[in-house]
Parts: C-alpha cells; sequence; structure tokens
C-alpha cells in the first residue's frame, strides 16, 4: 500500500462512475483485484463511502451518466 495507490484509486473510483464498463473485472481482472483489497482497507472504504467529502450526495434528478 503506497502513496501511488491511494492516488490511483482516486481516478479508478472516478472513472468507475463515469464508465464502469471501463473498471469492470471482465476487461481488467488484475485492476478490480487490486481494487478490491485497497477498498477493503478501512479508511479506503470509509472514504469512499456514500454521503463523505470524497462522495459527496448528487442531486435526486442528475446523474453521473448525464455527464457523459
Amino acid at each position: 500500500y503506497s502513496l501511488a495507490d491511494i492516488n490511483m484509486l482516486a481516478i479508478i473510483h472516478r472513472i468507475g462512475e463515469l464508465a464502469p464498463e471501463v473498471v469492470a473485472a471482465e476487461r481488467g481482472p488484475h485492476l478490480a483485484r487490486w481494487r478490491e483489497r485497497i477498498m477493503a482497507r478501512p479508511a479506503a472504504a470509509w472514504v469512499y463511502s456514500p454521503g463523505t467529502e470524497e462522495t459527496p450526495p448528487r442531486p435526486a434528478h442528475k446523474s453521473i451518466a448525464g455527464i457523459r
């Protein structure tokens, strides 16, 4: 677990919101396993939980899919 892991998780998490097919386990099994290991850490699980500063609530009438 390193600073590189922390930085990449933010990028991979956002890609997963905008284009989940890009980070799907079928497409990148190593990436999926890495993400699972990192998200199993208490700090990562808390930061990326719904409602934290990193993942603020989105308005009900807007979706991430609408951004694309």
